[in-house]
């Protein structure tokens, strides 16, 4: 399968996550988490491992913040409609970074730059996507360096408040490999993008009673 078409999908992915009721997105977490697990054991849970402070935040946040019944009486107590919204939004989260797994087992860097590089084309009349995608490759690249660094907290808060200079002479090179769609690939993608927009459509409707 193409780049551009295996990022499609994860983006359909991600819509349906987005607007999903209740059950089916029970159903849809299960299944894609079923599928990472069998396959994708290893990747799975470094991700986990790396997320596991940013899942409890979300649970937490929405558990104190959301009007609702509260678990107890006093006044350091969560809501009950507030933990399940919370629930909702990791498990949202945890699914799309399950699927995002599968994306990057098929896909390595450039070949993932160069496929976000050639879904940008429609928008190629509104901002500059060539610019668009170096600060993203920069971006992801950073984010991924300082994942793999074990450092404590303090460093990086001196890090963010005193960030250091850039080195003279580090430049670097971003690769954008474009690989040109063929027919069929051409023809899955129209697919593809007709299924996210009328999954916009139905999920859009369902919403706005």
């Amino acid at each position: 399968m193409h780049a551009v078409n295996i990022l499609a999908l994860w983006f359909w992915l991600a819509v349906m996550l987005a607007g999903l009721g209740r059950q089916s997105l029970y159903m849809l977490v299960a299944l894609v988490l079923l599928a990472a697990l069998l396959l994708l054991r290893e990747r799975l849970f470094k991700a986990l491992r790396r997320m596991k402070w940013l899942l409890l935040a979300v649970v937490l946040v929405y558990g104190w913040s959301t009007p609702g019944w509260y678990l107890w009486t006093g006044g350091f107590a969560p809501t009950r409609e507030g933990l399940v919204l919370g629930l909702e939004q990791a498990l949202r989260l945890l699914a799309l970074v399950a699927g995002l797994q599968f994306v990057l087992a098929r896909l390595d860097r450039p070949a993932l730059f160069g496929a976000l590089f050639q879904l940008a084309w429609p928008l190629q009349w509104l901002l500059n996507r060539e610019r668009l995608a170096v600060r993203l490759a920069l971006t992801l690249d950073f984010t991924d360096r300082l994942l793999e660094e074990r450092r404590s907290f303090s460093a990086l808060l001196d890090e963010f408040v005193s960030p250091a200079p850039p080195v003279a002479g580090d430049q670097g090179w971003v690769d954008f490999p474009l690989c040109p769609l063929r027919r069929k690939d051409s023809g899955l993608l129209l697919l593809l993008v007709c299924a996210i927009m009328a999954t916009c459509f139905f999920l859009g409707t369902l919403s706005w009673p």
